[in-house]
């Protein structure tokens, strides 16, 4: 699993390249340490490349949000491919995500 970070103006885009799958689930917490420690951005989760996501994988998509939602900024989520935006509408991710294109 590789993710890739772009910072744009008060927007960091967080690009999902593999499977969030349960094994690739600790690295990718790992990775996401820098986002978890600034308040600074607006998050953009782009699925482009996501081909799957675990329950693990929700999880760590719920710890995100919930820093996210205590800095004060928003969270957005794109370009998810069917079985994982499947995913994401049954768990309520998009519910607390919000869907552009």
């Amino acid at each position: 699993m590789e993710l890739r970070f772009t910072e744009q103006a008060e927007r960091l885009t967080i690009a999902f390249c593999g499977d969030l799958d349960n094994e690739a689930a600790p690295e990718v917490e790992k990775k996401l340490t820098r986002v978890f420690m600034q308040d600074e951005y607006d998050i953009l989760l782009d699925c482009t490349d996501l081909r799957y996501i675990s329950s693990k994988g929700l999880r760590l998509l719920v710890t995100l949000y919930k820093h996210i939602r205590d800095t004060g900024h928003k969270a957005f989520i794109c370009k998810m491919n069917k079985n994982v935006k499947e995913a994401l509408e049954i768990g309520g991710f998009l519910n607390i995500y919000e869907e552009i294109e």
